[in-house]
């Protein structure tokens, strides 16, 4: 069963989401909440199956649009920050604790690339989190590390486009708050269970920054790779069989 979510947040605006929850209403079932990347939204495949598998073992889904994107309120240009991402967890986790089917001891996250540096974040800062998985998370990006980041500071804006979005208009600001953060730093301060998911052909998130993350984690921290790209939601076998790994993990530990 699904329904849609609006959640209020500390910003002033509302994000929007849809919660999946398993047929089984006997009991108060564990939630993962679903974060997309950068420039995505809950409506990818990659999330809308996870949180179809999640049911199917009997975990409820949380998917979400970050702030600014998607059906979630505020825009691009002034709500999209690193900063509002990893704020609204906090909004979404005060939400999931409101619903008496929902078990509150038992919230696990799960985000990728972008969304699952913030994933990590939001593990390391809000201890209602249980159990976290970071799938081909972002590690951080220096501002003055390339020419495209000079060009995005000269003219204060740049521009990106998906099959979702045609158009996008980001701040330089944006890039500005994304540099404060660094998966790096964050992996060492978990205290819960993880799993770090890398693919050996991804160009925009490497193998070799995954598993340094996982390495940094403290016990029990778990890390998989597997012969795909970034865009593993494009092909349905890869997207399967990591969707089942991802379900397994939550299964054992939520």
């Amino acid at each position: 069963m699904t329904q849609e979510a609006r959640i209020p947040t500390k910003l002033g605006t509302e994000l929007a989401g849809i919660l999946h929850s398993p047929a089984d209403d006997t009991a108060k079932h564990p939630v993962v909440v679903l974060l997309h990347g950068f420039t995505g939204w809950k409506e990818e495949e990659h999330i809308a199956t996870l949180a179809d598998r999640l049911c199917e073992a009997s975990i409820a889904a949380l998917r979400i649009d970050a702030p600014g994107s998607g059906e979630s309120g505020g825009t691009f240009e002034q709500d999209y920050t690193m900063t509002n991402y990893i704020a609204v967890v906090e909004d979404v986790i005060a939400y999931v604790k409101s619903l008496p089917e929902l078990d509150a001891k038992r919230i696990g996250i799960w985000g990728h690339s972008m969304g699952g540096f913030v994933a990590l974040a939001s593990a390391v800062r809000y201890p209602q989190i249980t159990a976290v998985c970071c799938s081909q998370p972002s590690s951080g990006w220096k501002v003055m590390d390339d020419e495209a980041a000079l060009q995005w500071k000269d003219t204060g804006w740049a521009m990106f486009r998906n099959r979702h979005f045609p158009e996008i208009h980001l701040p330089y600001s944006f890039l500005v708050d994304r540099s404060q953060y660094n998966a790096l730093d964050e992996a060492p301060k978990l205290t819960i269970p993880s799993l770090f998911i890398a693919g050996t052909q991804d160009t925009d998130v490497v193998p070799a920054g995954v598993k340094a993350m996982a390495a940094l984690a403290p016990q029990p921290s778990n890390y998989l790779e597997f012969d795909t790209g970034h865009h593993y939601k494009l092909d349905p076998g890869m997207l399967a069989t990591i969707n089942e790994a991802t379900v397994q993990f939550f299964t054992e530990y939520l």
